[in-house]
């Protein structure tokens, strides 16, 4: 795995942004948070070698329409470049609270999320892009595939039989997803 100090240095030579690099979660790709010595703040991303460019150029159409369309809390694409096999790329920050972060999940902060997720429906409606339909694998209509092939890493008993008490439930949803 590449040190912050490492991805400090390739960040320097690719996007000629210095600063502080702290490590974000991420399951597939490297993610730092970027406090730049000039007070900016970015997410700089080190893609896994299997993704592909052109599926990099969907996140950013996406992006910029979001944008266009005046929704706030997207982050921007600053740039895009390739090393050691991987894409690597430069985001804006988007300041604020991860949703996970916040408790209680009240009514009020639920209305807020569903009319936000409309309004981002509405804008990527009709977004036509050669790699819009891919294959995710934690998109809900695939959830069933992608976690009855991971089941067998869940080695506690009593979680592994929670998760497969919600595979039913799960397909019930990606049944539901198709007929929209």
């Amino acid at each position: 795995a590449l040190t912050p100090d490492a991805a400090g240095t390739l960040l320097a030579e690719r996007f000629g942004v210095t600063g502080t690099l702290r490590l974000l979660d991420g399951y597939r790709d490297l993610n730092f948070r970027v406090d730049a010595d000039d007070g900016r703040r970015f997410v700089f991303k080190i893609y896994n070698p299997s993704e592909i460019r052109a599926f990099i150029d969907l996140q950013d159409t996406a992006m910029r329409r979001l944008a266009d369309a005046g929704i706030e809390g997207c982050p921007k694409p600053v740039g895009t470049d390739e090393a050691a096999g991987s894409i690597i790329r430069l985001l804006t920050w988007v300041d604020g609270t991860s949703l996970a972060d916040i408790r209680p999940h009240d009514i009020d902060l639920l209305e807020d999320v569903g009319r936000l997720v409309g309004r981002v429906d509405k804008v990527l409606a009709d977004l036509d892009h050669r790699d819009a339909n891919c294959e995710l694998e934690w998109d809900p209509r695939h959830i069933h595939e992608t976690v009855t092939e991971r089941l067998s890493d869940i080695d506690d008993p009593s979680r592994r039989a929670l998760i497969n008490r919600r595979i039913g439930w799960a397909e019930g949803v990606a049944t539901r997803l198709a007929g929209l």
